[in-house]
């Protein structure tokens, strides 16, 4: 509606994200340290990937590969 009603609206998106809670400890003790909040730290993470993936698609996809398949 707020698009229809030339409203300003909120334009994020919702990304799931799953952590264990060891992980999740984990990033949030380094965004305190950084002296930001838990949803900066993630937003901060997923944009540098996005750049990432923008400078070099084909090697992004090489290192989420590797990831992917370490046990």
């Amino acid at each position: 509606m707020a698009i229809v009603a030339g409203d300003d609206y909120d334009t994020r998106v919702s990304v799931p994200v799953d952590f264990t809670d060891e992980e999740l400890l984990k990033y949030m003790k380094l965004a305190h340290e950084m002296d930001i909040t838990f949803n900066e730290l993630v937003e901060r993470a997923i944009r540098a990937a996005i750049d990432e993936y923008d400078s070099d698609p084909k090697e992004f996809k090489r290192k989420a590969e590797r990831f992917l398949n370490e046990d």
